[in-house]
């Protein structure tokens, strides 16, 4: 390589003149960022000190990866909330990550699952706890509170308080002993008119020895159970034994529900 400046020649590996100690440039060539010698524009590897231009393959970016118990968490969530599985599923399955995208669309597909459930398990949660609605839209799930006074010859029942409207058509009373029982069923337009409307039912045999008679008094005579009506209890043959524990139990008719009960002897 001939020095620029001196014009003496040196050798190929030197970087700086022998002669004049300036420094050596080649026309044409470039410096190695690593050693400082000239090297061709079109050598990849410098051959002096091994330094490697070549362009390197970058390492691939580590995907994130999401825990298994936070994958449990969310995928509990979007079964007990579809509304936020959707969310959740929603932002998952849109980012690039495949383990995202899965997990995703298993959200998805829970709240999904979820919702389609909940509809017919509400429906059965609501009959099960409420009761099915009637066509005025009240509900069967009725109380009535009452008391029990002891009249010549029988007993008296009086109604204190009654949660809902009740036809006394869809009232079924039954008066039992320790062995057998009678029932009576009574009609609301038997009980409908001029105030204070009575009706008598019976005597109803079945109990044992005797044969018993229901009248029962609407004060308001709208043929509904209300707050102050009463029933009385007469035996027509024979009388209430006092060595004989009697119940009366009040059913509400469209659900077979028993409404209140009370025991009392003779």
């Amino acid at each position: 390589m001939k020095c620029q400046h001196c014009g003496k020649e040196n050798p190929e590996t030197e970087a700086f003149c022998k002669f004049c100690g300036r420094e050596l440039v080649q026309t044409g060539a470039r410096k190695c960022v690593s050693c400082g010698r000239p090297i061709s524009w079109d050598v990849n590897v410098c051959p002096y000190c091994g330094k490697d231009y070549r362009v390197q393959p970058m390492a691939q970016q580590e995907q994130p990866q999401v825990s298994s118990g936070m994958k449990i968490l969310l995928y509990i969530v979007s079964l007990l909330v579809p509304l936020v599985g959707f969310i959740i599923g929603a932002i998952y399955y849109s980012k690039g990550n495949k383990e995202y995208k899965d997990m995703g669309a298993i959200c998805i597909v829970l709240g999904v699952f979820s919702f389609i459930i909940a509809i017919p398990l509400s429906g059965f949660l609501y009959v099960l706890i409420v009761g099915f609605g009637g066509s005025d839209g009240t509900s069967y799930t009725q109380v009535i509170i009452i008391n029990r006074v002891a009249t010549l010859g029988g007993q008296r029942i009086n109604f204190l308080s009654i949660s809902e409207n009740v036809e006394w058509s869809d009232i079924m009373m039954q008066l039992t002993d320790t062995w057998d029982f009678v029932n009576c069923i009574p009609l609301s337009t038997d009980l409908t008119g001029a105030p204070p409307t009575v009706a008598s039912y019976g005597p109803m045999v079945g109990l044992s020895g005797l044969d018993v008679v229901f009248n029962i008094t609407d004060l308001a005579g709208n043929g509904i159970v209300s707050s102050g009506d009463y029933m009385t209890l007469t035996a027509s043959s024979g009388s209430f034994s006092i060595q004989t524990s009697y119940t009366l139990t009040l059913i509400y008719g469209p659900t077979g529900q028993a409404i209140t009960s009370i025991s009392f002897t003779g």
